[in-house]
C-alpha cells in the first residue's frame, strides 16, 4: 500500500528532490539517477542531492553530473523529498534532517531492516536485495518506460547490492529483474569494464597498503583492515574507493567476520562488517549505534582509530570465541 501512496505522491509533486546517503555506494547511486531519469520522463523538476565524491565506477551513467552536494541545491517548503537507501534521517547527513522538516513532503524508500520510518511516507521492504529493486518497482508502477539509461542505474543497483549475484540477498525477483533489463538494451560492456576493468593505479596502490595492514583476531575467525588518514591523502583517491576492499579479508578460508575500518577524522571511525555464514554483523554494528543488514553492517565511532579498533575487537571476542 504504501508503494501506491508514494506513487499518488509523486504524481502530485511539481519538484522533486532524491537524496541518498554520504559515502555513496552502486545502490545509492544507481537508484537516484533511475528515479530522476525515470521522473523526468513525467515532466517533473528534479534535483538529486549526494553528500560525497561518486567512485570512479560509477561515473559512466548518463545522469552523474545532475548529482550535487547538499549546499548547492536549493529545497524550498513546495519540495517532495525522497530519501533512498537511508536507513535514518542522519545517513543523508544532519543539512538532509534540517530539510526534510521544512519540505512539503518525506519519502522514504529503503531495504535496511531497523529502518527508523522516519519520512511522512515510508516504503521499507527487508526482502529486496537492494533499494535500485523497490525503485524498479516504483517506475514500473508509475507505467514509466525504461529505457536503457534508467537500465544501467538500475542494474548497477543489484549486482553491486548482491556481490554480482551471490550474496543471500539474491531472490527469483533479483533475477527476473536482471533479466528485464537486459531487454532493455543494457549496456553489459560499459558496466563491466567500469566496475571490475577500470581500477586508477592510485586505487591499487591504496589496495596494496590497507591490505598490509590485515590483522587475524578472535581465534583467527575474524580479520580487519585499516585505512588511515595518511594512507588516504597518500594515494589522493576518496573514500568510495574503499567500498569492495573488506572482501578480501571475507575471502579468506576460516574467516567468519570481516571489518574495515576507515579514519575519517581524528575522533570518527566508519566501521564496515561483512559476515560470512551465521554471525549477525547487524547486531554489532547496533550495538555501536549503527545498522544495515544481516551479513553486511555499518557503524561510526566517534573516538580515536586505536581505540575504536580495541573496542570493536574486545566486543567481538565476546560473540566468536
Amino acid at each position: 500500500m504504501s508503494l501506491n501512496l508514494i506513487k499518488e505522491a509523486v504524481i502530485e509533486s511539481n519538484e522533486i528532490v532524491i537524496v541518498s546517503h554520504e559515502f555513496p555506494d552502486g545502490d545509492s547511486v544507481g537508484s537516484s539517477i533511475a528515479l530522476a531519469k525515470a521522473l523526468s520522463q513525467m515532466g517533473k523538476s528534479i534535483k538529486i542531492i549526494i553528500n560525497g565524491d561518486i567512485p570512479l565506477e560509477y561515473r559512466f551513467l548518463a545522469g552523474i553530473d545532475d548529482i550535487r552536494k547538499p549546499d548547492e541545491v536549493v529545497i524550498n517548503s513546495e519540495s517532495t523529498m525522497v530519501f533512498l537507501d537511508c536507513a535514518d534521517e542522519k545517513r543523508a547527513g544532519t543539512q538532509m534532517d534540517f530539510y526534510r522538516k521544512n519540505c512539503r513532503l518525506s519519502i522514504n524508500i529503503d531495504h535496511h531492516p531497523g529502518n527508523s520510518n522516519f519520512a511522512d511516507i515510508n516504503h521499507v521492504d527487508v526482502s529486496a536485495s537492494s533499494t535500485g529493486e523497490i525503485v524498479y518497482d516504483l517506475i514500473k508502477l508509475l507505467d514509466i518506460t525504461i529505457d536503457k539509461d534508467i537500465a544501467n542505474a538500475l542494474y548497477i543497483t543489484i549486482v553491486t547490492d548482491t556481490g554480482s549475484f551471490r550474496f543471500d540477498n539474491t531472490t527469483a525477483k533479483t533475477f527476473i529483474m536482471a533479466g528485464y533489463l537486459i531487454t532493455r538494451d543494457l549496456d553489459f560492456s560499459a558496466i563491466r569494464i567500469n566496475l571490475w576493468e577500470n581500477k586508477s593505479p592510485n586505487s591499487i596502490g591504496l589496495l596494496v597498503d590497507v591490505l598490509s595492514t590485515m590483522k587475524f583476531v578472535c581465534n583467527n575467525k575474524a580479520a580487519y583492515i585499516v585505512a588511515t588518514r595518511e594512507v588516504m591523502e597518500k594515494w589522493q583517491v576518496g573514500y568510495g574507493e574503499l567500498e569492495s576492499f573488506v572482501n578480501y579479508p571475507k575471502s579468506i578460508k576460516g574467516i567468519e567476520v570481516a571489518i574495515l575500518f576507515k579514519e575519517i577524522g581524528i575522533n570518527e571511525i566508519k566501521v564496515s562488517f561483512r559476515a560470512k555464514a551465521d554471525v549477525d554483523v547487524q547486531a554489532i554494528a547496533s550495538y555501536f549505534g549503527g545498522g544495515g543488514h544481516k551479513k553486511a553492517s555499518g557503524c561510526t565511532l566517534s573516538t580515536q582509530l586505536n581505540e575504536g579498533i580495541k573496542n570493536i575487537i574486545e566486543y567481538l571476542q565476546e560473540r566468536l570465541i
